[in-house]
């Protein structure tokens, strides 16, 4: 009897979503997003394998969280049940790369992987500094990520703080308290391999510098000479700031 139950559910789901999607073509982008696991722990799409990668802490694909999702299920999962009893993949826009939604785990296309692999194991030359910001996708209603490449007047700048201001020992248990700011990271020419250096922070309208040699946390202050060209590297966190700051106060007006 339970399993009779069971069947009967599951036809009923089936029948349900084959209502729901009203048509062919909903079915066919179903199908085109359904991916399988497979024996080995890769995700097949179609003809296409990709591969996990093993310590990709220093990897940074343009994962595109609007984009349509591959839902992966085991190779017996039926297109309609994948959307109950599947895993959340999402893509990058060149196709190369999925990120889980659940784990943030990375895969890598299979023509690509070798190349990845080797780069993240030997180390990639660095020629400069990014960070990445966000900006409100109002027809979306969701952020999207974007990321900012430092010129090279700026990379000069940051270098220069680095070399010649000083450094001031922040307390282990002291929480800097800061309006905006960014996690500077070098990255090589692609910005896809990238290591964390510093934060870049305002404070009450004044820059700073924050970093850790890996037992103690410090700020440097950025000086007057090179005010202006932080003006210019924090340009786009401090928009997205003031942005939101205006949201703030008009809900304030508005409640009162």
């Amino acid at each position: 009897m339970k399993k009779s139950l069971q069947k009967a559910a599951l036809v009923l789901i089936v029948c349900l979503l084959c209502i729901s999607l009203g048509g062919c073509g909903a079915l066919e982008e179903m199908r085109a997003r359904h991916a399988k696991w497979s024996d080995v722990g890769s995700v097949l799409c179609g003809d296409i394998e990709y591969f996990p990668i093993e310590g990709s802490d220093h990897l940074y694909p343009a994962i595109n969280y609007l984009g349509n999702a591959f839902r992966v299920t085991e190779s017996d999962v039926p297109v309609l049940l994948s959307l109950f009893v599947s895993d959340l993949l999402y893509s990058s826009d060149d196709g190369i790369f999925l990120e889980s939604f659940e784990t943030g785990a990375l895969y890598c296309r299979s023509d690509y992987y070798d190349e990845v692999s080797q780069k993240l194991q030997d180390g990639f030359d660095t020629v400069g500094y990014c960070y990445d910001y966000y900006t409100y996708d109002e027809e979306n209603y969701d952020y999207v990520e974007h990321t900012y490449r430092l010129t090279d007047e700026e990379v000069a700048a940051v270098d220069a703080v680095l070399k010649e201001g000083k450094a001031t020992v922040i307390p282990a248990v002291a929480d800097v308290d800061y309006d905006y700011g960014v996690e500077l990271m070098s990255c090589d020419e692609s910005m896809l391999f990238r290591t964390y250096e510093v934060d870049v922070c305002s404070i009450d309208g004044a820059y700073y510098i924050l970093g850790s040699d890996g037992e103690e946390r410090w700020s440097i202050p950025v000086s007057m000479p090179y005010t202006t060209v932080f003006d210019s590297i924090m340009k786009a966190p401090r928009e997205q700031y003031e942005e939101e700051t205006s949201w703030y106060e008009e809900d304030d007006e508005y409640d009162t």
